[in-house]
């Protein structure tokens, strides 16, 4: 039992280093925009890096090319896995700041899995 349990582990762990990158989206719309940005968005940032995220938009321009463009602010942050993502997700640095956005903000927040680079060369 010991045994399959290694096993599965492993190629759990196999499994996470090929993967490719994943994208945490979030559609915002902030209640109070000043208490937004001082007591959420400008400490996320560092709790984001710790976790291998990066932000690829942050509340930018959005244009509409089908269907009605967001209203809401965008932001994408990348992480190297899902696996990665989620533990951002579910960590004991960003719980606080979970409840303090979900005070302060109202949308919808989701991840998407990316292509392995692989895929992407081809």
């Amino acid at each position: 039992m010991i045994r399959h349990g290694l096993l599965a582990a492993a190629l759990l762990v196999a499994n996470f280093a090929n993967a490719g990158p994943a994208y945490l989206i979030a559609e915002l719309t902030p209640h109070d925009r000043e208490a937004y940005q001082r007591d959420y968005a400008s400490k996320v940032e560092a709790v984001v890096a710790a976790y291998g995220g990066r932000y690829i938009a942050r509340g930018g321009r959005v244009a509409g090319l089908a269907g009605a463009a967001p209203t809401a602010r965008v932001i994408i942050i990348e992480f190297p896995s899902m696996a990665a993502a989620q533990s951002f997700w579910d960590s004991p640095e960003y719980r606080p700041l979970a409840a303090v956005r979900g005070r302060l903000a109202s949308g919808r927040i989701f991840m998407v899995e990316g292509l392995e680079a692989s895929a992407t060369a081809k």
